[in-house]
């Protein structure tokens, strides 16, 4: 008696005949590979045309960038001098003059004429962002170009401007022309067009020249200013000094005056009393006259000669003056701004290429599952 369940399972699954093989599909040679690619060789002559052409309409309407360059220095002694003659002048203040008649140096103003210092002030003040900002602010070009991308009035504008500004900051930037010279720089400027580049870096390196001259002006005037309240200061303390010093030898010539007096001593006579407290030695007569004297010191600087040599510094920083249109230099220039030869932005050649790379690659990618689909159908076929 047979089971029904065992008639299911051999309807279901019929028996295979001994010595079949299923069919098993053979990976595709390089053979058949190209004969897949030229039987869809039109797919891919038209995938690539697409995007050879989709590449060459951006490049033709996408923003151009160029780029200006200079190479720069430390500065010659020719570049600032007339910085170093406005600073020297004031030398003289700042030497110290001592009674055996030798000087003394002053070295406070080296700082202001080095020349490395000059250079350095140079590349920060180029790479700061206030004045970039000051500088874009007052730029024909970009404030033409930030006017074509008609930022509109809402909440966000603030953040959009902001961008903005930051990213014409990392266009204009002043970087190491190679990393074992500490003293080389590269300055570059990035614009819509090639002659927008060069001119905007010229007038940028002129704006900076001009912010690092007036501060460097303004840091002397601030040394001088800073010497002269301190001059002003140790006379006010001297001329103190004095004057307590010009009483007290006036106190003690009276008192002598009256010892003198009373002693009956009238002319001078030899005494080896000198360092006595109230020297009666002169006579009355001189001592008198002595206290005449003193009364009528207008001049301090008889008592404390010091002030006389401040008198001097003072007369010197009241009789020479800054001069604030005096041009200089604070760098050197190893090559000139010049105009770029080539774009930066876009590389057409390059992404023209790419772009028929990728449709070649996407075309051969349709024809290839086009084929594998027949190749399916007809396994499928086979198996059944």
């Amino acid at each position: 008696m047979t089971h029904p369940s065992s008639n299911h399972t051999s309807n279901e699954f019929p028996d295979i005949p001994n010595g079949y093989n299923r069919p098993i599909r053979e990976p595709m040679g390089l053979r058949e590979l190209l004969e897949v690619l030229w039987q869809g060789k039109y797919i891919i002559l038209v995938t690539t045309m697409i995007f050879a052409l989709s590449t060459i309409l951006y490049t033709l309407f996408a923003q151009e960038w160029w780029s200006s360059n200079a190479k720069v220095t430390l500065p010659q002694a020719q570049d600032y001098s007339q910085y170093q003659l406005q600073v020297k002048q004031f030398q003289p203040v700042f030497d110290l003059y001592q009674e055996d008649g030798t000087v003394l140096v002053g070295e406070n103003l080296d700082d202001l004429v080095d020349r490395e210092a000059l250079f350095k002030g140079f590349i920060t003040a180029f790479n700061s962002n206030k004045n970039k900002r000051t500088f874009l602010e007052n730029n024909q070009v970009f404030q033409e170009f930030k006017s074509n991308l008609d930022i509109k009035k809402s909440g966000g504008q603030e953040n959009v401007t902001t961008h903005l500004y930051n990213k014409w900051f990392s266009r204009l930037s002043a970087r190491k022309a190679d990393k074992t010279e500490e003293f080389i720089y590269d300055l570059s400027m990035q614009a819509t067009t090639k002659l927008d580049s060069y001119k905007m870096l010229q007038d940028y390196i002129s704006f900076i020249s001009q912010v690092i001259q007036q501060d460097l002006l303004l840091n002397l005037q601030a040394n001088i200013t800073s010497k002269k309240n301190e001059l002003l200061q140790k006379k006010s303390v001297l001329g103190l000094h004095a004057k307590q010093k010009l009483e007290v030898e006036t106190r003690r010539a009276e008192y002598a005056l009256k010892i003198a007096e009373a002693a009956n001593v009238i002319h001078p006579y030899q005494s080896s009393g000198d360092n006595e407290l109230f020297s009666i030695s002169l006579g009355s007569k001189a001592l008198e006259a002595k206290i005449e004297a003193l009364k009528k010191v207008n001049n301090l600087s008889v008592i404390e000669p010091r002030i006389q040599q401040i008198n001097s510094k003072l007369d010197l920083l009241s009789s020479t003056q800054i001069n604030r249109t005096v041009q200089f230099g604070t760098f050197r220039y190893l090559e000139e701004p010049q105009e770029p030869e080539y774009r930066d932005k876009p590389k057409r050649t390059l992404l023209v290429l790419l772009g028929a790379i990728f449709g070649i690659v996407f075309g051969s990618g349709i024809s290839l599952i086009r084929s594998f689909a027949r190749s399916d159908d007809q396994f499928s076929v086979v198996v059944t």
